[in-house]
């Protein structure tokens, strides 16, 4: 009998101590799964409504240069068909190369860092879209090897930095 009321109480411990730690690794690490999207920030920011703008505005002064320099080409064929001596001629030419040289760097002070601001807004946008949605996790192209299709959202991320524009 003193045996058997041991083995009931052993056996009692065990099932009580069993389920116990049962429970403890049971639990959820994580409450919920985070929710994941992906968007492609390079398709964005092309997509972006001020970035077209910009875009336009680049190759009017784009086409603006390439004008002048073509006037100045122009100038330099007048002269070698006139017979201008070569020092002429090649002083036209470094005139051209020096024009040519300060529309790009003018292109590029103007342009370059008018489009780092688009793309840190764009940047900044994603953060944003991400909480409305109810995203925990935004991929980009930077951060992931492979996404499949179905994470994509980047339309939905271009409708949203594009939401209220009216165009210029």
């Amino acid at each position: 009998m003193k045996k058997r009321f041991l083995l009931v109480v052993g056996i009692a411990v065990v099932l009580l101590l069993g389920s116990f730690l049962g429970s403890q690794e049971e639990k959820p690490v994580m409450e919920r799964q985070p929710r994941i999207a992906y968007v492609s920030v390079q398709r964005a920011v092309e997509s972006y409504a001020e970035w077209k703008k910009l875009n336009e505005r680049y190759m009017k002064d784009y086409q603006f240069y390439q004008q002048k320099l073509s006037e100045l080409e122009e100038e330099w064929k007048q002269l070698k068909e006139s017979g201008a001596s070569s020092d002429v001629l090649k002083q036209k030419e470094q005139e051209i190369l020096a024009k040519k040289q300060q529309y790009e760097q003018t292109l590029q002070q103007e342009y370059g860092q008018k489009s780092q601001e688009i793309i840190k807004q764009v940047a900044g946008k994603a953060s944003e879209f991400a909480r409305s949605q109810g995203y925990d996790i935004l991929l980009s192209e930077q951060g992931a090897l492979y996404v499949d299709p179905s994470f994509d959202v980047t339309d939905a991320f271009i409708a949203y930095i594009n939401q209220g524009y009216e165009g210029p």
